[in-house]
C-alpha cells in the first residue's frame, strides 16, 4: 500500500490531468438532458364481435306415408236387361268381397193408340216403345272390397341446425406509441 501511496503523491498532477476529464465526461455523460423519441408497446383489452356457430332444433313440415284401409266399389255391370230372364257372369278376384245387385225396373202400362206409328195396340216400357209381352229392367252389379291404401299426411318433426351469432369478445392487443423521453447520452448509445 505505501507504494501506491507514494507512486499517487509522486504522479498526483498526471493523475488529476487525466482523471478530472474523463470524470468530467462521464458526469455529463450521465446527466439526462436529451429528448429522444422512443417507441412504447403497451397492452390493452379490446371487446371484438367474433361470430361463433351453436346449434338450435328447428320445426319443419314433412310428408309421412301412412297405410290405411278404405272400401273400394267398382261397377262390374251396368246395362239394361230384356223381357225375359237375365243372366251375367262375373269372377270376384278380391277376397271379402261383397256383391250388390240393383235392379230398377221401368216397366208401364199397356194402352190403345189407333193411329201409332208402330202398331195400334202399343205399351210405353221404360225402354222405348215395346209390344206388349213385358217391362223393361236395369240392372247394376257393384263389387266392394277393402284395400290397403297408402296415403300422405303432413307431420311436423324437429332437426338439429347449425347457426351463427356475433359474440362480443375480450381479446388481449398491443399497441405502439411513441413517447419522449430524457436519457442521458450514455442511455441514447446502449439502448
Amino acid at each position: 500500500m505505501n507504494k501506491i501511496k507514494s507512486f499517487v503523491l509522486k504522479h498526483y498532477r498526471m493523475l488529476l490531468t487525466v482523471f478530472i476529464p474523463v470524470a468530467v465526461v462521464a458526469v455529463i455523460f450521465a446527466i439526462p438532458f436529451l429528448t429522444v423519441a422512443v417507441p412504447v408497446t403497451e397492452s390493452y383489452w379490446d371487446t371484438v364481435m367474433k361470430t361463433e356457430p351453436y346449434t338450435d332444433n328447428e320445426t319443419y313440415t314433412d310428408s309421412e306415408a301412412y297405410v290405411t284401409t278404405e272400401t273400394r266399389t267398382d261397377t262390374v255391370v251396368n246395362q239394361a236387361v230384356g223381357y225375359g230372364g237375365w243372366t251375367q257372369s262375373f269372377k270376384v278376384v278380391k277376397a271379402d268381397s261383397t256383391v250388390t245387385i240393383e235392379v230398377n225396373n221401368y216397366g208401364g202400362g199397356g194402352y190403345y193408340a189407333p193411329f201409332s206409328p208402330v202398331s195400334p195396340w202399343s205399351s210405353w216400357y221404360g225402354g222405348g216403345w215395346n209390344n206388349f209381352g213385358g217391362g223393361q229392367s236395369w240392372a247394376t252389379v257393384r263389387v266392394s272390397y277393402p284395400e290397403d291404401v297408402t296415403k300422405y299426411r303432413p307431420v311436423t318433426k324437429t332437426r338439429e341446425v347449425t347457426k351463427y351469432r356475433d359474440v362480443p369478445t375480450q381479446v388481449l392487443k398491443d399497441r405502439t406509441t411513441i413517447q419522449n423521453v430524457k436519457m442521458s447520452i450514455w442511455q441514447s448509445i446502449f439502448r
